[in-house]
């Protein structure tokens, strides 16, 4: 470009610089975008972890509402009692999931799925008093169902459901779908059940119920505790007694539950059965709490293990930074020095001093020209040397000349006034 030419090599040299400067901070500023990006991946889902016990204390709280006033409707009045508690645990739940949603609603866009939740409660809380039994317990299973998709919606918004790692994603995969199901339907036989021995011999309705429902909780039960194996075994068996509980715990209520359908008589009354039901359930229970913080762990340690690969690799980046303008300016530097130099002895040539000594050093490319600044004053020497003797013999052969100009006139003088004959010698007397 034309407009480089006007530029003095300083100025090239600092504009060389500047560009590579914005390089670096156009390459800088994508690795550290990128690895922002990562860091809020990672703090979104633990944030995400957060919301889990609130929303199994929700889950339970309204699993034991709806089990209780289901059988408070049915006249049986020690259901009373539990059936309030559970309403306030509810509430403190609710609260507690409604302050992480405000704390983070500026990372997790929930929208007003919990205010749906909330106003649901405000409906049923008073159910077994407006409702027939079974309406009830199922507007109950319809609200819980809304908190399970409320787990599956948050694990979403937080990023847990796109975790790519297999030991957080096993964990992620049991806290968030498999088990909350399991615990779900496995209340559900729970209170069907406990609902179904009230009365003896149990009627042929709540039989059919049992035998429509107890295969699927069954089945949900065994998914959740092979999502949880797997679990497990990413953090080396650290769940294991957990999941054998709640394994004995299935096998056991479900052997009830099969004696009452093929049967229609039960060893146990409602509340007993209901105790039973209630074994399982909190051994489900008892599986998550266990797994929240295994889960939570992963993900702070994979979080702290990012910012310390961060760190060093941002020390490293702005050394290697650092190091390369530090060499980008000796380079320039020497550039401009060995110019410099070779403009100085160009100079010198030019005020006529060719014996100031120049130094060639290296073999780069101002090296050469250095050498061929050396080899143009070698030669400007070697001319004016010529020159020189070839103007001190001009003068010789000049003053010999003129010598001889003298001699020869002063001869013609002295013949010119001589009126004789004359004889002329040489030093060694030869006419």
């Amino acid at each position: 470009m034309n407009w480089m030419t006007y530029l003095s090599v300083k100025a090239k040299m600092g504009l060389v610089i500047a560009l590579f400067a914005v390089v670096v901070a156009i390459f800088a500023n994508i690795v550290f975008t990128e690895w922002g990006k990562q860091e809020r991946f990672s703090q979104k889902e633990l944030y995400g972890t957060e919301f889990y016990k609130p929303s199994f204390d929700l889950i339970k709280a309204a699993q034991l509402h709806r089990g209780n006033a289901f059988q408070v409707a049915q006249g049986v009045e020690a259901a009373r009692a539990p059936m309030d508690a559970a309403a306030v645990k509810f509430e403190q739940a609710m609260q507690r999931l409604m302050q992480l949603q405000q704390q983070y609603a500026a990372e997790l866009a929930l929208g007003n799925r919990l205010d749906d939740i909330n106003r649901s409660w405000d409906t049923l809380k008073q159910a077994h008093t407006s409702m027939e039994p079974r309406a009830g317990f199922d507007a109950h299973s319809a609200l819980i169902e809304s908190i399970l998709t409320y787990i599956e919606f948050y694990s979403d918004q937080s990023n847990l459901t796109l975790d790519p790692q297999l030991d957080s994603f096993y964990l992620m995969q049991s806290m968030s779908f498999t088990l909350p199901r399991a615990i779900e339907y496995s209340a559900r036989l729970r209170g069907a059940t406990a609902g179904a021995v009230a009365s003896d011999p149990v009627s042929q309705g709540a039989i059919e119920s049992l035998i429509g429902l107890h295969p699927i909780a069954v089945a949900k039960v065994e998914d959740a505790l092979r999502s949880a194996d797997k679990a497990s075994a990413s953090i080396d068996g650290a769940l294991n007694a957990d999941i054998r509980a709640m394994r004995n715990a299935n096998a056991e209520f479900s052997r009830l539950v099969v004696g009452i359908i093929n049967s229609g008589r039960a060893a146990l009354d409602s509340r007993a059965m209901f105790a039973k039901g209630t074994e399982l359930v909190n051994a489900g229970y008892a599986l998550q709490e266990n797994t929240v913080p295994h889960l939570q762990r992963i993900l702070q340690s994979r979080l702290n293990a990012m910012k310390a690969e961060q760190r060093s690799s941002a020390i490293m980046l702005v050394l290697a930074a650092a190091l390369a303008l530090l060499i980008t300016f000796i380079t320039v530097r020497n550039l401009l020095a060995g110019m410099s130099a070779a403009n100085r002895a160009l100079a010198e040539i030019q005020r006529g001093n060719l014996d100031e000594r120049i130094d060639v050093k290296g073999s780069d490319e101002i090296a050469t020209l250095m050498q061929g600044v050396s080899s143009l004053q070698s030669a400007l020497k070697d001319t004016r040397e010529r020159e020189a003797a070839a103007a001190a013999e001009l003068d010789r052969f000049a003053e010999e000349s003129r010598r001889k100009a003298v001699e020869s006139k002063r001869l013609a003088d002295a013949l010119t006034v001589c009126d004789t004959s004359v004889m002329v010698a040489d030093a060694d007397y030869n006419i």
